[in-house]
């Protein structure tokens, strides 16, 4: 048997219409390379039972047991060392999508990995971002995910995802809204043309470009579209103006007649027009140049990681820089004082890689305690008392790009332990969380706490710092552009949670910057 590391992984993505699985093995070499041994499809709707009747039917759940339960076999056959198993969230949304996650584990016996609309954004990014010539597009983008009860749309660039927004525009729950209306004055292509220019005027002012190089189209009737008009996988980006022409030609076949003429899968044909009418309007919104359908998949992101068993550099380069952007956009929507929350995160950081060897926390844990620097202070904006608590419900209740839910609650939580008090029995969201995680909370808010005393003043006082290791104790050495009495006191009080968990002494020693007033 070849090392685990050499064996194929597989990724099934349990998804709004369909379930599927991709089975990847890599390849030797200097850069990092997967060939596909295995990709499979099967289209159920589990979103139509969730949308329509706002739970899955037991026999969507047996249909979808019985599908991974066979696929699980297949994984057997190919050697697979590793299954991942994600769940879209459109089928959370179901009130019974616990129950479903639960079926899947027991009757099943995967680990389904819940995936917040977010994080899907994210790998669908880094997807695009991983293929070959993904880097020679550099300006502004959009990608547009058409689902049955929302659409999602993102803009982004080369280095960073600018925004998402969620619009009403579900192919099912529109189709559900149109056929609930008492008096219908128009047909359904006009309600939905009039609902999609409805939700574009709306969202003008949300995002942060008017006008996009290209929209990518994702979904299962826009995978089944790209096929339908001619164009296979890796294929170049086609013209905008050629999408409208094809739709109108398409309006008028019913279903019968597009699985005829372009071969689009039944169950993908109730609505493949009103699919390709949100893109194409979305697309004009846009004044875009040019579009491209289902480039890539969820999968495509989703394998890489998981065969490597966590993201290389590059891609921890690329979440430190979103994780960054998103943590300014947050307290800017804040006014948060921005001089001081970049001050304590770069002292944060510094002291970070200064005791590596006393903390033994990793890339992941230092981009958290960036995070939860920058935003330690947000919650000025509602209370200076207990602003510490407003800061963590306000981390809480935003979105960041790549992070987990326990990863939030992690940052969160450092930035709510920033003053002086710590964890209580009555905190559950921290009693909630494993044992490692809770050390590690512990151990960022214990440098975040020295971060924020060295900037009492809140004028970046202390130019550069460094550290010197003697018997028992850290000596930070500091220099400085001013005094810094009010730092040193704060540092004397606030020391004790790191002296405490690392068992060392923390002292203080300065030094003039050079032509700074003695």
């Amino acid at each position: 048997m070849p090392p685990p590391d050499e064996r194929p992984v597989a990724v099934i993505e349990i998804g709004s219409s369909a379930i599927h699985l991709t089975v990847a093995q890599a390849t030797r070499g200097d850069t990092p390379a997967w060939n596909v041994v295995e990709d499979l499809t099967r289209g159920i709707r589990i979103s139509k039972d969730a949308v329509s009747q706002g739970a899955i039917s037991r026999e969507t759940v047996d249909e979808v047991l019985s599908v991974l339960k066979l696929w699980k076999r297949t994984c057997e056959a190919n050697d697979v060392a590793r299954i991942r198993t994600v769940v879209t969230s459109g089928v959370l949304e179901a009130s019974n999508a616990e129950i479903f996650l639960d079926n899947l584990r027991t009757f099943a016996g995967l680990d389904p990995e819940p995936l917040s609309t977010i994080q899907e954004t994210a790998w669908l990014y880094l997807a695009l971002r991983g293929r070959e010539g993904a880097p020679g597009r550099v300006g502004p983008q959009a990608m547009l995910k058409v689902g049955a009860a929302t659409s999602l749309l993102t803009v982004f660039d080369s280095s960073l995802i600018l925004a998402q927004i969620t619009l009403p525009l579900g192919l099912v729950r529109m189709r559900q809204i149109f056929e609930s209306l008492p008096q219908r004055e128009m047909d359904f292509g006009a309600y939905l043309e009039a609902s999609i220019d409805h939700e574009l005027r709306l969202m003008e002012d949300a995002l942060p470009v008017r006008r996009v190089e290209q929209v990518y189209g994702f979904g299962n009737e826009l995978e089944a579209m790209r096929s339908a008009m001619g164009f296979k996988a890796g294929d170049p980006p086609f013209a905008r103006e050629r999408l409208g022409p094809f739709l109108d030609g398409v309006a008028e076949l019913g279903r019968d007649g597009l699985c005829r003429r372009h071969g689009v899968p039944y169950d993908l044909t109730e609505h493949f027009h009103p699919a390709g009418r949100i893109l194409d309007r979305v697309a004009a919104w846009f004044d875009c140049r040019t579009v491209e359908l289902a480039p890539v998949t969820l999968r495509d992101g989703l394998v890489p990681e998981f065969h490597q068993g966590g993201p290389g550099p590059e891609d921890l380069a690329r979440r430190e820089r979103q994780l960054h952007a998103d943590a300014l956009a947050v307290g800017r929507a804040f006014r948060f004082d921005e001089r001081h929350a970049s001050s304590v995160a770069e002292y944060s950081l510094t002291l970070f890689d200064l005791t590596q060897d006393v903390h033994r926390l990793g890339p992941r844990e230092r981009q958290w305690l960036m995070a939860a620097a920058l935003l330690h202070d947000v919650g000025y904006a509602i209370s200076y008392n207990a602003h510490h608590k407003h800061s963590h419900y306000i981390i809480q209740s935003r979105d960041f790009f790549y992070l987990s839910d326990a990863e939030r609650s992690i940052i969160a939580l450092a930035a709510r332990y920033h003053r002086k008090a710590g964890p209580k029995a009555t905190h559950v969201e921290f009693e909630n969380l494993s044992r490692a995680d809770r050390m590690t909370v512990l151990k960022l808010a214990s440098m975040l706490r020295i971060a924020e005393a060295l900037d009492y003043s809140r004028d970046h006082r202390v130019a550069s710092l460094h550290a010197r290791r003697e018997p028992g104790r850290i000596v930070l050495c500091c220099t400085i552009a001013d005094q810094i009495f009010g730092e040193i006191y704060s540092f004397n009080d606030k020391k004790e949670l790191f002296e405490e968990l690392f068992g060392l002494r923390l002292s203080i020693e300065t030094a003039p910057l050079p032509g700074a007033a003695p």
